[in-house]
């Protein structure tokens, strides 16, 4: 049986009373002290005055309060036994939403283990190792909509992206090591022509393995390195080499100019 909430009284409480007497009374109160200026000796009484103003507005709220509460007691009882009924609902709702929470954990954890079974049949493929890459099951593949078909393309997609990256970063390392054989090789022929031992991990290092930088251009720091410190090596070489000034001994006479 269907049942719907019909209100047989609709009618809405009016509350009549002397409004327009409050009024004047309250404004003919407020009147008396309208142009009034207060002086040190009439703080007492105006004091007094105060107090019986706050008393007549505290009088006037607290009926209101209470015409308040009378009036609202209908509408109180009325959402009262509304929410009783209410809460019956919310009781045959729960119950019911319990067993179909229960059902449907059941079959995420179903789907869970066929779709784990997913992804070592993906790694097994992809290579030849069940366990190779942790892919972390995504809650959207355990809901009833999510189709077999699309789980599988999202793991190959994870798998593709996880390879492509792979890929990489044996580029990079590669790339790495070219460089570092191709700096090992330059210093080494640097040595040779110059007879210098620099080790090559002086140069293996920082700016001269970050690959954003051009390889000719650290080859060419490298030489510019190598062929100042040659520089520098025949210079001191040739000071080594040079003849010393001769000095005159403690004993030789000087010659002295004749004068004209």
């Amino acid at each position: 049986m269907n049942a719907e909430l019909k209100i047989s009284n609709e009618t809405l409480p009016v509350l009549a009373f002397n409004f327009d007497q409050l009024k004047g009374w309250a404004t003919e109160i407020a009147e008396r002290y309208a142009d009034m200026v207060v002086t040190e000796d009439a703080i007492a009484d105006v004091k007094r005055d105060m107090a019986d103003i706050n008393k007549a507005k505290k009088a006037v709220d607290d009926a209101r309060k209470e015409a308040v509460r009378r009036v609202s007691e209908p509408i109180r009882s009325f959402e009262s036994q509304i929410k009783e009924v209410c809460a019956i609902f919310d009781t045959a709702y729960a119950k019911l939403g319990e067993q179909v929470k229960a059902f449907e954990d059941a079959q995420r954890d179903a789907k869970r283990k066929d779709v784990e079974g997913l992804i070592m049949e993906a790694n097994m493929n992809a290579f030849g190792n069940p366990a190779h890459l942790g892919i972390p099951i995504q809650e959207k593949w355990l809901n009833k909509t999510a189709s077999w078909k699309t789980i599988r393309e999202d793991l190959a997609a994870i798998i593709e992206r996880h390879m492509e990256e792979e890929q990489r970063k044996k580029a990079l390392e590669q790339a790495r090591q070219d460089r570092a054989a191709a700096i090992e090789n330059h210093v080494a022929g640097l040595n040779s022509m110059h007879g210098f031992s620099f080790p090559v991990s002086r140069f293996l290092g920082g700016r001269n393995l970050d690959l954003t930088v051009p390889l000719e251009v650290v080859l060419s720091g490298i030489s510019a390195f190598v062929e100042n410190e040659n520089t520098q090596r025949e210079r001191q070489t040739a000071k080594n080499a040079a003849p010393a000034m001769p000095s005159a001994s403690p004993g030789a006479a000087v010659k002295s100019t004749p004068q004209p």
